[in-house]
């Protein structure tokens, strides 16, 4: 059985009102494959340049602290503070 008759062997058995769900989420999935969702590289350069990065920033800056050791300096003894209570 394939995948559309075990979907539509459930709906079958389902309320008026789920059966409408499952279709309505249907349609989305359908219209979601239809519409073109591929950004082009030209797409998102040109996105970035309107909204003021320098062109090759990203290119330049991604990963740039991967090999910079973060080190954490010692911190200063904690303070024992009496309870609240």
């Amino acid at each position: 059985m394939s995948t559309a008759e075990t979907i539509y062997e459930l709906v079958k058995t389902m309320p008026e009102d789920r059966a409408y769900m499952v279709l309505k989420f249907a349609e989305f999935l359908h219209q979601e494959t239809n519409v073109s969702t591929k950004r082009t590289v030209e797409d998102i350069e040109t996105t970035a340049n309107v909204l003021g990065w320098e062109p090759g920033f990203f290119e330049r800056t991604a990963g740039c602290l991967a090999d910079d050791p973060i080190a954490r300096y010692p911190q200063p003894s904690y303070d024992v503070r009496e309870s609240l209570k």
